[in-house]
C-alpha cells in the first residue's frame, strides 16, 4: 500500500511537471510577430542605420558602402574586406535600428550562416535605446549571438551590466554552446526576454538563462527598451588578425530579422523629441494581421496619414504630450501612450531625463575621466552629469561630451548656452561647435 501511494505521488508529480514545462512553452508560443525584416528588396534605410568608422579594438572601417552591406537572394549579406580605406586594412558594416525600431521584452530571433574563416567575430546583438542609467556597460547589452571564428564550433550568448563585465574583474554572464555547421548552414539565435530572465537559444535548445536577482540596475538594467544590432567585426583581442589562411571576402548571411511579444509589451517608436513644427513625422506600433487601430494625438498636432493602420505620420504645433493607439485583435485589446517634447532646442535630453539618450562621451589618452549620472545639483529634470577628470589630457578636448547630427543650416543664428559648473578651482570648461569635418565653426 505505501509503495503503491509514492508511486502514485511520482506519477501524480511527474504530471504536474509536464504541465508546467508545457504551460511555458505556450505561453511563448502565444506570442505574436510584432515585427520581422525578411531582407526582400533593398536594404530599408527607415529602418536600418550604418554605423561609420573605428570601433572597439577591432582593425576595420565600419562604411555603408554596398560593398560591405547588400541585399543578395533574399538575404542580409554584412562583408568583410581586405582593402586600404579611411586608413584601416579591411572594411565592414554594421546595421542598427537605434532609433527607428527598440523592444521590451519578447522573443528576438535572426535565422544566420557565419562566416568560416578565421580572424572575425560575427555578433547579432541588442543596446539599450535611451541609457537610463549611464553610458555601456551600466545600462546593459545583450549578445543573444557571438561567434569568435577561431573558435569553430563555438556560439557565445552573453549580457553585460554594471556589476557583471570585462571592467570590474568579475565578467561578463553567459554560455556557449557547441553546433559543427554554424559556418556552413543557417541557425536561429534566438532570446526569450522577460521581466523575470533571459533566455538564450540556437533554434530551439536553451543552453543559458541570465535571471533577474531583484537587487536593480547593476545587475538587471534589462527593465527599458532595446535595439536590434547585426554586424561583422574584423579582428580584435578575442581572435586576433585574419592570417595569410583567410578567406576574403567573409560573409555573414542573413535570412530574416523576427520578434514576437505579447500584447501586453507591444510599445510605440518614433522620435520622442521634435522640432516646432516639425513636419510629416512617422510613428508605428506593432504590425498584427487582422488588428484594428485608433490613434490619439496631442491637441496642437494633427495626424496627416494612416489613421486606422499601424503606422501614422504627424504634423506636430508647439505643443508636445502623449500620443496613444489603441489596438484591438480578435482576443485583446490594449491602449499604448509614448510621451514626445516639442521644443525650439535643436539639442534632444538637454537635460538628460531619459538617462544618456542621444549623447556620446569620449577620453584621449592621457586623459582619464568617468562620466556618471547624478541625481545630485539638478537644474532642469530628472538627472545632471557629473564628470570626473582623474588624469587631465594634453587638450582641452581630451575629455568631452557630446551632442551629434545638429540640424545647424548656413546663415541662420542661433543661441547657445548651458548650465554648468567646474568644482575645483582653475579648472575650465569650453564649449565648441563643429562641423562634420571636425573643422571649427
Amino acid at each position: 500500500m505505501k509503495s503503491r501511494t509514492y508511486r502514485n505521488c511520482l506519477v501524480k508529480f511527474l504530471t504536474l511537471g509536464f504541465l508546467i514545462m508545457f504551460t511555458n512553452r505556450l505561453s511563448s508560443q502565444s506570442m505574436i510577430q510584432v515585427w520581422a525584416d525578411e531582407f526582400d528588396g533593398m536594404i530599408d534605410n527607415s529602418i536600418w542605420s550604418f554605423e561609420k568608422g573605428f570601433t572597439n579594438d577591432n582593425i576595420h572601417y565600419y562604411t555603408d558602402r554596398i560593398e560591405n552591406a547588400k541585399i543578395v537572394n533574399g538575404k542580409l549579406q554584412i562583408i568583410a574586406l581586405k582593402e586600404t580605406y579611411m586608413g584601416a586594412n579591411y572594411t565592414s558594416a554594421l546595421l542598427k535600428t537605434n532609433h527607428t525600431l527598440n523592444f521590451k521584452y519578447g522573443r528576438i530571433e535572426a535565422r544566420i550562416k557565419l562566416p568560416g574563416t578565421p580572424g572575425f567575430v560575427p555578433a547579432f546583438w541588442m543596446l539599450p535605446e535611451d541609457n537610463l542609467f549611464g553610458w555601456w556597460p551600466i545600462s546593459g547589452e545583450i549578445d543573444i549571438m557571438e561567434h569568435p571564428t577561431n573558435q569553430i564550433n563555438k556560439i557565445y550568448g552573453t549580457v553585460h551590466t554594471q556589476a557583471y563585465n570585462s571592467f570590474t574583474g568579475s565578467g561578463p554572464r553567459g554560455s556557449n554552446i557547441t553546433i559543427p555547421d554554424a559556418e556552413t548552414e543557417f541557425h536561429v539565435y534566438a532570446i526569450e526576454w522577460t521581466e523575470e530572465q533571459i533566455d538564450f537559444y540556437v533554434d530551439e535548445q536553451k543552453y543559458y538563462t541570465f535571471s533577474n536577482d531583484l537587487s536593480g540596475s547593476a545587475t538587471w538594467p534589462f527593465n527599458q527598451p532595446f535595439y536590434v544590432i547585426l554586424n561583422l567585426a574584423v579582428g580584435g583581442g578575442w581572435v586576433g588578425e585574419p592570417t595569410n589562411s583567410t578567406i576574403f571576402p567573409a560573409v555573414m548571411e542573413i535570412d530574416y530579422v523576427r520578434v514576437y511579444q505579447t500584447i501586453n509589451d507591444i510599445s510605440i517608436s518614433g522620435p520622442d523629441f521634435v522640432f516646432y513644427d516639425n513636419q510629416g513625422v512617422s510613428y508605428s506600433t506593432a504590425d498584427i494581421t487582422g488588428a484594428s487601430y485608433l490613434w490619439s494625438v496631442p491637441s496642437d498636432a494633427q495626424i496627416v496619414s494612416g489613421q486606422n493602420t499601424n503606422q501614422i505620420q504627424i504634423d506636430w504645433g508647439i505643443i508636445g504630450g502623449n500620443l496613444s493607439v489603441d489596438v484591438n485583435t480578435n482576443d485583446e485589446s490594449i491602449n499604448i501612450e509614448y510621451s514626445v517634447e516639442v521644443s525650439p532646442n535643436l539639442i534632444n535630453n538637454s537635460s538628460f531625463e531619459k538617462g544618456v539618450k542621444y549623447w556620446e562621451k569620449a577620453g584621449s589618452l592621457p586623459a582619464e575621466a568617468d562620466f556618471i549620472l547624478s541625481t545630485n545639483d539638478i537644474h532642469t529634470g530628472q538627472h545632471s552629469l557629473y564628470v570626473d577628470v582623474k588624469t587631465p589630457g594634453n587638450n582641452t578636448w581630451d575629455a568631452q561630451l557630446s551632442h551629434k547630427n545638429l540640424k545647424l543650416q548656413s546663415g541662420k543664428q542661433y543661441h547657445v548656452s548651458f548650465w554648468a559648473k567646474a568644482i575645483l578651482a582653475n579648472s575650465s570648461i569650453n564649449a565648441a561647435i563643429i562641423n562634420s569635418g571636425s573643422s571649427w565653426k
